[in-house]
């Protein structure tokens, strides 16, 4: 029962009223007023509650005779039923009890905070807790529009907005085949599929994926990927002595039915292979006799959602189809295939994997998935269309729109030079 019964709540307005009335008596004795911090562990209890006493109307209380009266006859005006027929907001307070155990119990049987965030888009914000997170239920354009003289079809047009940012929100719950059945089609320049015609998801996608968005977070990745990897320190660790980006066809970053490696390391001698493909996260690698003279790299972007997240998984699923299909080049049999899923923001990798480099590999995509400038512009993006910000502001990340600001005329501009950093 999340209700308090009456005779307990009668008893115990008995008892707060008598102890409200034993510290005024002894506060007037004394000169003194008292606050409502004194009796805070009070305001919400006794009939009428005890809160009443500090709202700024509550001298006129007096003089309002036969409020009981006009508030039977509020039903005949409001035209529906009031559910707080039975007392007075300003006379009685809040008498009705409290919901948040009812709250607690109905998160908990949900699994608890963590499961529910994972129906939604809160992973691909980037935001690593939901603590201070505020939801602005009313964005700058609605604000404007509120007072504006602007038709009645115009004004309900206004619905969409909130309604949009909902689907949104819960898109990887909604976009997915358990819950629409049917071909699933991709969205144009991107590698996110459609379960169901839904076009207030489509456009939000559409918006935040615009100009090539998709492709440049690729390249992005590859360009980060391989800039570290021809730093002398991992060539030397690697014993590798070239990395190529290699020209990609445009359509490659959201094309699945074959693809070719994004890099390729040629080796010093020859690269020892490991004797089976393993995971990024796997660490019992066997080193026999095999051996290549050039390995790759090949960068897999996708769009997950609730029933299938699983980036290692999508990872080895890729690997294997990649590798024995014939129309995906490749220069040699040794290399790994790294997915990102953009929705969830995890990384994994599948492949063969020669020494040093599954260690070096995780602290790189690591470093690349939480400090990649597409990727924050795109997370940026989404917490926009999606109108949450933190209680505790912080600075803004890099991206390509405000990187112009560090030579901003006032600005110091500091250069460092980490061409020597240690991963």
């Amino acid at each position: 029962n999340y209700f308090t019964p009456w005779e307990s709540e009668i008893e115990e307005g008995k008892k707060a009223w008598q102890e409200y009335s034993a510290l005024k008596r002894d506060k007037r004795a004394q000169g003194l007023q008292l606050s409502s911090d004194e009796i805070a562990h009070l305001m919400d209890k006794g009939i009428p509650r005890i809160r009443t006493q500090f709202m700024a109307d509550a001298p006129l209380y007096r003089f309002d005779k036969g409020f009981r009266s006009r508030q039977e006859f509020q039903q005949f005006i409001a035209g529906k039923f009031r559910k707080d027929w039975w007392y007075h907001r300003s006379h009685d307070g809040k008498i009705y009890g409290s919901l948040e155990r009812y709250k607690k119990d109905m998160i908990d049987s949900l699994g608890g905070v963590g499961c529910i965030l994972e129906h939604s888009l809160f992973k691909a914000t980037g935001l690593t807790s939901w603590e201070g997170l505020l939801w602005n239920h009313f964005g700058s354009f609605e604000k404007s529009k509120k007072d504006a003289k602007i038709t009645k079809a115009q004004r309900g047009g206004l619905t969409n907005v909130p309604n949009r940012r909902f689907a949104l929100w819960w898109s990887p719950t909604i976009n997915r085949s358990n819950i629409f059945a049917g071909f699933a089609v991709q969205i144009p320049t991107t590698g996110i599929f459609m379960h169901g015609k839904l076009t207030a998801i489509q456009k939000s996608l559409i918006g935040a994926f615009d100009k090539n968005r998709w492709s440049r977070i690729h390249a992005g990745v590859v360009g980060d990927i391989a800039k570290k990897l021809l730093s002398e320190e991992c060539q030397e660790l690697l014993r590798s002595r070239e990395v190529s980006v290699e020209q990609i066809h445009p359509h490659k970053p959201f094309t699945f039915k074959a693809s070719m490696a994004d890099i390729i390391l040629t080796a010093v001698d020859r690269f020892q292979v490991s004797t089976d493909p393993s995971l990024l996260i796997d660490s019992a690698d066997v080193y026999g006799k095999r051996e290549a003279q050039r390995f790759w790299i090949d960068v897999q972007l996708r769009w997950g959602n609730y029933d299938n997240h699983n980036v290692a998984m999508y990872a080895r699923q890729k690997f294997t189809e990649y590798t024995t299909d014939r129309s995906s080049k490749y220069p040699s049999s040794a290399g790994v295939v790294i997915a990102i899923d953009l929705a969830y923001c995890c990384v994994s990798a599948f492949g063969y994997w020669i020494p040093e480099l599954k260690g070096l590999m995780q602290r790189l995509i690591s470093a690349v998935n939480t400090s990649n400038m597409q990727l924050t512009e795109l997370r940026d993006l989404l917490k926009r269309a999606l109108q949450l910000q933190t209680a505790n502001p912080t600075e803004s990340n890099l991206t390509t729109s405000n990187f112009a600001e560090l030579f901003s005329d006032g600005l110091t501009t500091w250069i460092v030079d980490d061409s020597q950093t240690r991963f």
